[in-house]
């Protein structure tokens, strides 16, 4: 047996038997369960063991397909592929139906071949796809209840997180339920107001575990359906493993970039309006429909001011009318940086979307 299948079965056993030891009567009764301390400890671990892309794991390659289902039964298939070396050495590949776009990320630049035309599909497949972001955030927050339950035949272990902030008016969900299978520790769904993002059977990769399926749901609907073909290792410093594609088009980057910020969006705003306290709320201007769209793109330069915007809706682009881009373009931001210098980058805005 190599070296590092031995540490992964070795892993795999501490890792049971520490969880086992936090509630080993797990189902009981509630006084047998984990204090919401030795919860946060559950979350932070299985974020470290479902995070592919954390300080010190192996590069990789990952293959995935998706199906997104759109509001009036379109279906979109899509193919993402990620060559992850480190978080500033890799390359992606997406692509929905006839359009794709390749990134290249190396060191301090990052180059862009194509143009996706599906932004609001692909961000959605990023986003769960990175749910072991929301496990690291959730183990840094206030954990509200914990409770046993059943699910899918297995026994679980569910803490319910509150977010910090939620304005009771706006409809939105105030926190977040996540459920670990008791044995394994893994996430087996995340559930929040009317969505839940199902994860299926885990594979092994390396000390690593991820789902071979998950499936994001929407008031009882599938929303997208995500299958893993490969996730395997590569030699990331092979020639030509992370070539620039011919006619890509480069701009500064780096990995620990600070995102761009809109300060106003549109021209002056035409209503008063006084954002909640600790929040970067801003008024929409009242020319744009945002009803017919779910997602909007900034292109922001380094001065902050827009070169382009774009709107997507399940299925596609958008287009604006002239009017609405005129106003959108009007746009002001904080422009993203690098290292203190200010940099070109895109913005999104997302609205009407199921979260997790």
């Amino acid at each position: 047996m190599k070296t590092d299948e031995v540490a992964a079965r070795v892993s795999v056993i501490v890792t049971a038997i520490l969880l086992l030891g936090a509630y080993s009567t797990f189902g009981r009764g509630k006084s047998e369960l984990p204090s919401k301390d030795e919860v946060k400890v559950l979350l932070r671990r299985a974020a470290e063991e479902t995070d592919l892309r954390s300080t010190g794991s192996s590069a990789f390659h990952l293959l995935v397909k998706a199906k997104s289902y759109g509001g009036n039964s379109e279906i979109v298939e899509g193919m993402y592929e990620l060559w992850w070396g480190t978080s500033d050495h890799w390359s992606s590949r997406i692509q929905w139906a006839d359009s794709a776009e390749v990134d290249v990320a190396d060191n301090n630049r990052i180059w862009k071949q194509g143009k996706d035309t599906h932004l609001l599909e692909s961000r959605r497949l990023w986003h769960i796809l990175d749910f072991s972001g929301r496990l690291k955030s959730s183990a840094e927050a206030t954990v509200r209840k914990v409770k046993s339950a059943e699910l899918y035949g297995h026994p679980v272990l569910c803490a319910e997180i509150p977010f910090e902030f939620t304005i009771k008016t706006s409809g939105l969900p105030s926190e977040r339920t996540i459920c670990l299978e008791s044995m394994s520790g893994l996430p087996l769904r995340f559930d929040i107001g009317s969505s839940q993002l199902e994860l299926g059977e885990y594979v092994a990769f390396n000390q690593k575990r991820f789902p071979k399926t998950l499936r994001l749901i929407q008031k009882g609907k599938s929303i997208m359906e995500v299958e893993v073909e490969s996730l395997a290792e590569f030699d990331s410093t092979k020639p030509n493993v992370f070539a620039v594609p011919v006619g890509a088009v480069s701009n500064p980057w780096c990995s620990d970039r600070v995102e761009p910020l809109p300060t106003r969006l549109g021209g002056s705003s035409q209503v008063p309006f006084s954002p909640p306290p600790n929040t970067v709320a801003l008024p929409l201007p009242l020319d744009v429909d945002i009803k017919k769209f779910s997602l909007i793109l900034f292109k922001v330069r380094e001065t902050g001011t827009v070169q382009d915007v774009r709107a997507f809706a399940p299925g596609g682009e958008v287009l604006l009318k002239d009017k609405e881009k005129s106003v959108l373009l009007k746009s002001s931001f904080r422009p993203a940086t690098c290292h203190g210098n200010a940099i070109e980058a895109e913005f999104t805005m997302g609205f009407h979307l199921p979260i997790f």
